[in-house]
C-alpha cells in the first residue's frame, strides 16, 4: 500500500495521531522526536493546521514534556514493548489550551 494513503486514513480518525522519528545527536543518540506527520485530531488539539505540525520536534513544541516518558517514548524506537500511558499536559502547544494524549 502507498504510505501517503496509510497516513491519509489516519485524518479519518477522531483521535489524534501523529508519525514521529527519532532526532540523533552526533554520538547517535536520540535527543528529539521530530514530527513527520499530524492527522486532524492532532490539529485541533495543537489548534494549528496540520501542516504547521509537521517539522516540530517533540520538546520545542512541548518544552514541558516529561523527561520520564520522553526516555519511554525513546526505550519504545529503540526496540522496546509499545508504550501504553496517558498524560494530561498543562503545559501548552505554541500558546494554545492545556491538553490530555495518550501514547
Amino acid at each position: 500500500m502507498n504510505t501517503a494513503l496509510e497516513l491519509g486514513a489516519l485524518d479519518e480518525l477522531p483521535a489524534a495521531a501523529v508519525v514521529l522519528s527519532p532526532v540523533r545527536d552526533v554520538e547517535g543518540s536520540i535527543c528529539d522526536l521530530f514530527i513527520d506527520y499530524a492527522n486532524r485530531g492532532a490539529s485541533a488539539i495543537a489548534g494549528v493546521p496540520a501542516s504547521e505540525l509537521v517539522g516540530y520536534r517533540l520538546r520545542e513544541a512541548l518544552p514541558a514534556f516529561p523527561p520520564a516518558l520522553f526516555d519511554q517514548l525513546v526505550a519504545v524506537v529503540a526496540g522496546g514493548a509499545p508504550l501504553r500511558t496517558q498524560l494530561d499536559l498543562s503545559d501548552r502547544f505554541a500558546g494554545r489550551a492545556p491538553f490530555s494524549t495518550r501514547w
